[in-house]
């Protein structure tokens, strides 16, 4: 019995470390496929802008949460976590500041660093996932992210960053570029049409990681939460006008759906519950009043001076002038004398 419990102990190691090194590789396919897509979308052209720009979303938005997935079942210690998210985090600083070069490194560097970020975020979301230490404290915290990111997008820190420091935000998330806009004129022309932000990809993470750890559906958490992410991005993308959207609560509703039935909370732990919902719902909703009052010290921007017009000139200055005509003048004429004066006295 010993001897048969022994084999079978080493054929499950041997299994465990096949699929290990099978989703090694897939990680590894998966940054290079992701990779090759922020590289080539610019280049290419003929495709209609809302047709490419909704093609590169699902394309981002796939390799993206599939780079979580995989990252989430990663053998790592926490250790190892942090040691290889500082790394990460050091190699994203450097090939951004090779991103701010003109020609061809900047078609090759940016990607690479939008790559890099994202793993970097994904092991950030692994570590902060070693918070939960039980199955039911998930559910609480899918809530919360939730009505957090709502808050944050549009009344709290991102609303503000967006209008006054938008360079920030764009440092701070993944940048889709637009299809074909660097055919024509190189890196010169290469622009981006929507961002992903850090939030977005670390709390994805968190949630696959935890859906691993504590035995939830972790392949229906992840097709759901695929799904309504990939769905959402696309109708912004598509549809014109639509403001910021917050992804985190498609993410929430998808991880709950996944995992509905898997949650058993006692009667204490859903009145705590109930009273954390009450107290972050009042807590957001303080700090977004003092957002707004904040906002409003801060002093206006300058107005935009107009470019200066040139006025026409009037039709009178435009003429010339007639040059000046010396009148002759009339010869002096001696008037005679009168005899009188010429007789003496």
């Amino acid at each position: 019995m010993s001897q048969d419990g022994e084999e079978r102990g080493s054929e499950r190691t041997q299994v465990a470390e096949t699929t290990a090194r099978r989703e090694a590789l897939l990680l590894a396919a998966l940054l290079a496929a992701l990779y090759g897509v922020l590289v080539a979308a610019p280049l290419v052209r003929g495709v209609p802008p809302v047709a490419g720009g909704v093609a590169v979303t699902v394309l981002f938005a796939a390799a993206a949460l599939g780079i979580a997935a995989l990252g989430a079942r990663v053998r790592l210690g926490p250790p190892g976590e942090l040691v290889s998210m500082v790394l990460a985090l050091g190699l994203w600083w450097a090939v951004g500041g090779l991103g701010e070069r003109e020609g061809t490194v900047r078609l090759l560097a940016l990607p690479g660093a939008d790559v890099i970020f994202v793993l970097a975020c994904v092991l950030a979301g692994r570590l902060l996932s070693r918070i939960v230490r039980e199955r039911n404290i998930m559910l609480p915290i899918a809530i919360v992210l939730a009505l957090t990111d709502v808050f944050t997008v549009f009344v709290g820190p991102v609303a503000l960053a967006l209008t006054h420091a938008p360079e920030l935000v764009e440092q701070l998330s993944m940048k889709l570029p637009e299809v074909g806009s660097a055919a024509p004129e190189g890196a010169a022309g290469l622009s981006h049409f929507a961002t992903l932000g850090l939030g977005d990809i670390i709390f994805a993470a968190l949630l696959l990681a935890g859906a691993a750890r504590f035995g939830l559906n972790f392949r229906a958490t992840f097709w759901w939460i695929l799904g309504t992410v990939v769905v959402g991005l696309a109708l912004f993308v598509a549809v014109p006008g639509i403001p910021p959207m917050p992804v985190l609560p498609l993410m929430a509703i998808a991880f709950l759906i996944a995992n509905r039935g898997r949650f058993e909370l006692s009667r204490e732990e859903r009145r705590i519950t109930i009273v954390a919902f009450i107290f972050v719902g009042a807590l957001l909703a303080g700090l977004g009043v003092l957002a707004h009052m904040l906002v409003a010290r801060l002093p206006a921007p300058p107005p935009e001076t107009p470019p200066a017009v040139e006025q026409p000139q009037s039709s009178d200055a435009a003429q010339p002038q007639s040059p000046a005509v010396e009148q002759p003048q009339s010869p002096a004429v001696e008037q005679p004398q009168s005899p009188d004066a010429a007789q003496p006295q």
